[in-house]
Formats: structure tokens, sequence, C-alpha cells
């Protein structure tokens, strides 16, 4: 079932239904350990296509997210995700423990997270100005737990990636996961699940996006 607000409306700042149906049933789970990784990103096709990444190392460009309590992944692709997951597996994906200083449950992790975002950046995505990496740092910052260290590890220099592709490239890039984040709020939801269209007492769609 499709799940939303209404035609050409969303709640900003709200995750989809199925997030919030699982942090209902975890999200007072106490935080007793949060993995960082990074996994390369596989650029080569569009690079090809659009011939404008030559100069640049996009083999380096990597996906990064949380593994929290070793069992539910969170990060930011064209929307939020949290679900069960392990850490992914591959010789190419790197790890960081985050040392936890205090005691935290999911929901606050998330919660103070979209505080300090606020609703529209916590929900958009940009992948120049508000991507995997700038998530990450706002979730570490803040609940007072990054450093240094994991900045570096967190912070890719996409400028660089950015400097050397034309004009048009980055729009179609925000047009491909603005395009995927529609379906996938579409599929998922976003805000209110209980607002539902009828007719003849078959739910329609109302398209969240």
């Amino acid at each position: 079932m499709i799940h939303g607000n209404g035609y050409f409306f969303r709640d900003v700042g709200k995750l989809t239904p199925k997030i919030r149906q699982l942090l209902e049933k975890v999200g007072e789970e106490k935080i007793t350990s949060i993995t960082m990784f990074r996994k390369p990103i596989s650029l080569s096709g569009l690079a090809k296509y659009l011939g404008v990444l030559k100069n640049t190392p996009y083999d380096k460009l990597f996906h990064l997210g949380l593994i929290l309590n070793g069992k539910y992944l969170l990060d930011k692709q064209e929307v939020i995700h949290f679900e069960p997951s392990t850490l992914p597996q591959g010789k190419d994906v790197e790890s960081m423990p985050i040392e936890i200083n205090k005691e935290i449950t999911i929901n606050e992790l998330i919660e103070n997270t979209r505080k300090r975002m606020g609703n529209a950046n916590f929900t958009n995505y940009s992948s120049r100005k508000n991507n995997c990496q700038d998530f990450l740092l706002n979730i570490l910052d803040a609940n007072g737990l990054n450093t240094a260290e994991y900045r570096k590890f967190i912070k890719q220099d996409l400028e660089t990636v950015f400097n050397n592709l034309p004009s048009y490239a980055e729009k179609i890039s925000d047009f491909i996961t603005g395009a995927s984040a529609f379906v996938e709020r579409q599929m998922e939801g976003e805000g209110s699940s209980k607002e539902i269209l009828y007719n003849n007492g078959l739910p329609l769609c109302k398209v969240a996006f």
C-alpha cells in the first residue's frame, strides 16, 4: 500500500511510515555500538558516458553509513534509510568504530540530528551540499560524538569532483536522485500514514514526495 499525505504534499522532516514503525519497536534501544563504514561507488559508467571525470579519481568516492548496535543501518541515499542490516562486506569496505561517550537511544540520536539540520535539510538530498557525508557529520556533531579522526574518515573532497563536471552534470545527478526519491516516497510514503483516499472501498495512491 502506498502511504502519503496527499497529492503534491509531504511532511518535510518526517521519516517514512516503514521507518517509524521500526523505530516504534527499537527506537528506545540504548546505543551500545556505532560502526561507521564507507564503500566505493562505481561511477565509471556515468563518467565514461559524460566524458567529464577523466581528471577525477572517482574510484575513490565512497558511500558512507552507520551500523547501530551491530544490526541497524542508518544512512542517507535519495532518502534516509533505517533498516535491519549488518556491516557491508567486501575487500574495499572500510570501517571505523565510533566511541560512545554518553547514554543515548536510537530515537534520541535521530531526533537530535533532525533538530540540528532542520526539517528540510534532514529529509532532502543534494549530491553536492546535502549528501551522505553531510548526514553522518550532522549525526556525530548533533550528538557530541565527532572527532577530527572521524571527520577525516567521512569528508571526501567532492569539490574536486564537481569542479571537473560541466555545469549540467550536477543537475543531472540531482534529477536522478530526486526521481529515485520520488519513486521511493511513492512506495514507502513520508509523513502521515493514516490518510488514504478510497474509491468504491479500494485504496488509491496518495503521492508523497
